[in-house]
């Protein structure tokens, strides 16, 4: 079962962690620990680790987020990595310099879905930029990058809450309403209750108690799969329901042959 994170947590956790867990800002620690706990991971095992094993013990956890929420993380561990990476020099270390990185960092920002295409293109603009940017320039447009990926994130977020709650209003409203959600089961039942009648035309007196019996458990199914269909039946227990009424069943044809 998947756990819930928002993306803009998801993406702040990843800025702080990678700020201490590969740059060694001792500052995030106390973020960094309430994070681990998040993931239900043990700090004191943690800081036993070195840095890349504590990567992949927190990757492994967050997966149980949900690959967005994965997705940001990634996003956030990345333009930090970038980021540092190009204030110290290091970043020529990397074949192709800057430039050799960007496509990975392209794939992050399409796994994180971005919305808005504009975004995306600003984003890779800045990044391109920075090959011939001075420090301080290339410090500006880090900031920047990372105010829109904040804002993304919340953009991300807010449309996220907005469908939960409109695929909550229509599965209530469809639920509770068995025209909408129980039209199918009630015409079945409507023809067999109109079959079983009008059979009834056609056998002896003795058998109408049969119909009758046979009429009031098709009512009782059609209640019993209303209630699985609105998810307040569970499987096991209408499973339960059916048997007995084959049972029933078995013994209204034992009485006949008698």
């Amino acid at each position: 079962m998947e756990q819930h994170m928002s993306y803009t947590d998801s993406l702040e956790a990843a800025l702080r962690f990678t700020m201490w867990n590969k740059c060694k800002f001792d500052v995030f620690e106390k973020d960094v620990r309430e994070f681990v706990s998040v993931l239900g991971l043990n700090w004191e095992h943690i800081t036993t680790l070195n840095s890349d094993d504590i990567h992949k013990h927190v990757n492994e956890a967050l997966k149980s987020f949900g690959s967005q929420v994965f997705a940001w993380f990634e996003l956030g561990c990345y333009t930090t990595l970038l980021s540092n990476m190009v204030a110290d020099g290091q970043i020529r270390k990397i074949p192709g310099g800057l430039r050799g990185a960007i496509n990975g960092y392209k794939k992050c920002l399409i796994k994180a879905n971005f919305h808005d295409g504009t975004t995306r293109r600003i984003l890779a603009s800045l990044v391109n930029e920075l090959d011939n940017a001075s420090a301080t320039t290339m410090k500006n447009n880090f900031e920047q990058i990372i105010d829109i990926l904040r804002e993304e994130a919340l953009l991300q977020d807010t449309l996220l809450k907005q469908h939960n709650e409109i695929e909550k209003i229509i599965k209530d409203k469809i639920g509770n309403n068995p025209w909408l959600s129980g039209s199918f089961y009630l015409f079945a039942f409507v023809i067999i209750s109109t079959v079983m009648l009008s059979f009834a035309k056609f056998i002896s007196p003795f058998m109408v108690p049969v119909v009758i019996i046979g009429t009031i458990l098709s009512i009782t199914i059609v209640g019993a799969l209303q209630l699985r269909n609105d998810e307040r039946l569970k499987d096991e227990s209408f499973t339960k329901i059916v048997e007995l009424l084959l049972k029933h069943l078995m013994r209204i044809r034992r009485n006949k042959d008698d």
